[in-house]
């Protein structure tokens, strides 16, 4: 873990954004090593996202960044990261997340079978 993460200046203004709309935030950025810059939950669900500023002219420490971001990216397992590049795209994202839920079937008692059953205490 990095002492001093280096933050993206829109990283604030999304965590803000986030937060305001009642999901809960949180910097990952001091982890390094190409990790998201944030974990975001939302009813019951976390995202990963990362924040990037559109208006930055890329240097050569950024696309070291960058490299070391595709290189995670590529080890991750878990659903891909999204990225945000401002509050107003974060409300967005965050919209658009809630409404995937929100269609998501939700599975009967009937099909939750054994699942539902009591279990019987220990002797």
């Amino acid at each position: 873990m990095r002492f001093r993460p280096r933050l993206d200046a829109t990283q604030t203004e999304v965590v803000e954004a986030l937060r305001g709309a009642g999901a809960s935030a949180y910097s990952l950025a001091a982890i390094g090593g190409g990790f998201p810059d944030l974990l975001v939950g939302d009813g019951g669900e976390d995202r990963l996202a990362e924040c990037k500023n559109p208006k930055r002219n890329r240097s050569s420490h950024d696309k070291a960044i960058l490299e070391r971001q595709e290189r995670w990216r590529e080890r991750w397992r878990g659903r891909a990261p999204v990225t945000l590049r401002s509050g107003p795209e974060a409300l967005v994202w965050l919209a658009a997340w809630r409404a995937e839920r929100a269609a998501r079937p939700t599975p009967q008692a009937a099909e939750l079978g054994p699942l539902l059953e009591p279990i019987s205490p220990l002797p």
